[in-house]
């Protein structure tokens, strides 16, 4: 038996959940095998660094129970994969683990990460639970890198989250472009932050059409940022840095009450009720009854009717599945929200969702318009999308029309609304008043 102080040893040195060396024995060993490659006894020194895809949300769905057990089968996985000379495994802490390899070539580390990558990724069972996860993984070597022993797991560290943006699923390996990225990365999330505080973000209209009659119907408000320092930062830049930083939920606020307030200006102005969409990110939905509560108090103040407002989210969303957005969803659909999937065909689609998701309306993601004339499949994509929207009385919208033909096709079919640079590119206040106003009955022939 151990004595206790030998037990208390390796408490210090070793991860309580999975029984691998943990951060401190890790910086330990780094150090050591760093000093040794100085000293030219070993040639190369790798650091592979890997996270868990999506784990946050697969934890809240399942329990930390089974987060745990998941931890500790993907932490047996990666190390039945490694060989049993010259590496050595750690956990980091929450689902971060750390290979340490010392003496393999640059590409046999890159075989043996791709090794891992593949048997991480078959199901596994965790109870009457079946799990399919995934890892992202990031790789910096020595000295090739940097000889400084914080920078290589630094660099480690950002090629993983590169490896996150691009889908994760795979390894990526660093170069000096991630250094410039992650610098530009920190200038616009620090000019972002500014913006919301000084209320500089700007809402632009798209306006959404019954394409029988070319009359604007509704807009959907989408968020503008043109930076005296950095000038126009597109939006999928800035988004998906607010997303990771955690403004998602400042930003929509700001664009929440200027697109709620200039709606209720226009009603009264034009005499009609437009609907107003706007886009949710899946983030948002891990405070849901906050939420709910939030939107359900932006209509309130505007005097909006509940039942002219459109909440689109993607199909990632839903992947989610956590009961509390399943039961936000309802709770925001017996309010009147309507609930759009935007992008429809283009995730991971599953008709049970549809059945039991309290589901309004399908947009017909604009790649299916763009190149219906080359291909003809999405012609056939678009036309099983109208039907299957008519077979489930769901409404269906098609985005980004820009040609005549396109409409003509999509009028055939059955889908009578869209939006799309054919009608009007995405508008400011003054633009959009100025169009609504050219026609007669509101037509924008």
């Amino acid at each position: 038996m151990k004595s206790s102080q030998e037990e208390s040893e390796f408490h210090a040195y070793h991860d309580f959940l999975t029984g691998l060396p943990n951060r401190r024995y890790f910086k330990e060993e780094l150090n050591k095998r760093l000093m040794e490659s100085e000293q030219k006894s070993i040639k190369h020194v790798a650091v592979l660094f890997m996270d868990i895809d999506r784990f946050k949300d697969i934890n809240d769905t399942l329990g930390h129970s089974k987060g745990d057990q998941l931890i500790q089968l993907v932490a047996n996985r990666i190390k039945a994969c490694l060989p049993p000379y010259n590496s050595f495994l750690t956990r980091q802490g929450g689902d971060e683990f750390v290979v340490l390899f010392s003496d393999f070539p640059p590409v046999e580390v890159e075989k043996l990460a791709r090794k891992i990558i593949l048997d991480v990724q078959q199901p596994c069972y965790i109870e009457s639970d079946e799990i399919v996860v995934s890892i992202s993984s990031g790789l910096s070597f020595y000295p090739e890198h940097s000889t400084n022993l914080d920078t290589l797991i630094t660099y480690a560290d950002m090629a993983m989250y590169a490896s996150k943006r691009q889908g994760g699923n795979k390894v990526m390996i660093y170069h000096e472009l991630l250094n410039e990225k992650q610098t530009e990365k920190m200038l616009i999330e620090k000019r972002l932050r500014k913006a919301i505080q000084k209320e500089a973000i700007e809402v632009y209209y798209q306006p959404k059409v019954d394409a029988r009659h070319n009359a604007i119907i509704g807009v959907e408000a989408l968020v503008r940022w043109n930076d005296e320092e950095l000038g126009f930062v597109s939006p999928e830049v800035f988004i998906g840095i607010a997303e990771e930083m955690g403004l998602i939920h400042s930003l929509w606020e700001s664009v929440m009450n200027i697109a709620c307030c200039q709606i209720s200006k226009w009603n009264k102005m034009f005499n009609q009720e437009l609907t107003l969409a706007m886009n949710f990110s899946p983030r948002q939905f891990q405070d849901s009854s906050l939420l709910v509560h939030e939107v359900k108090a932006a209509l309130s103040s505007y005097k909006l009717n509940p039942e002219s407002f459109e909440m689109e989210i993607t199909e990632s969303t839903l992947l989610i599945n956590t009961q509390e957005t399943i039961k936000a969803l309802h709770e925001l659909k017996e309010y009147g929200i309507s609930i759009s999937i935007d992008d429809f065909g283009t995730g991971y689609s599953s008709l049970s969702y549809l059945k039991n998701l309290p589901i309004d309306c399908l947009k017909i993601d604009r790649s299916f318009i763009m190149d219906m004339n080359e291909d003809d499949s999405n012609r056939k994509i678009i036309q099983a999308i109208i039907s299957l929207s008519q077979s489930l009385n769901l409404n269906v919208i098609a985005e980004g029309v820009e040609l005549e033909y396109q409409k003509d096709f999509l009028l055939e079919n059955g889908c009578v609304h869209m939006q799309g640079y054919l009608f009007s590119r995405p508008l400011c206040e003054t633009g959009f008043e100025s169009l609504f106003c050219s026609g007669d009955d509101q037509s924008i022939d």
